[in-house]
């Protein structure tokens, strides 16, 4: 079996030698799937970070110039943006869930003192 991390590295360095061959979004679009396929199987951005530092080594290794390299690292940053994505957009997601939740919370502790100061009322109307 395939490490998970591995296989997506290999995935992510033909994306990326695509992308910087013939920049467009359907290699965009191979950056963004490969973050949500990271995230299903349990890579966290910085796993995405190593993977990228190690695929653009590889994409770096034939440069001949400098501005050959600058534009290079440019775009695979691009790349590398794309992928991190899914992560911004579950991150939006955990804040707004977590908002949601907090909000609920204040809720339901506001109708439970309003229901304790009720059975009190009646507790002592009891007696």
């Amino acid at each position: 079996m395939i490490d998970t991390g591995q296989d997506i590295a290999q995935h992510y360095l033909s994306g990326l030698h695509d992308y910087l061959t013939v920049p467009g979004e359907g290699a965009l679009q191979t950056a963004y799937e490969l973050g949500r396929r990271a995230i299903a199987d349990g890579l966290g951005a910085l796993d995405m970070l190593a993977i990228h530092q190690k695929c653009l080594t590889v994409v770096l290794h034939s440069v001949r110039t400098a501005e050959e390299c600058a534009r290079r690292v440019e775009q695979a940053g691009n790349f590398f943006s794309e992928s991190l994505s899914p992560f911004e957009m579950g991150l939006r997601g955990f804040r707004e869930a977590n908002a949601r939740l907090s909000r609920n919370l204040q809720e339901l502790r506001v109708a439970e003192t309003e229901l304790l100061k009720q059975h009190n009322e009646l507790l002592a109307g009891i007696h």
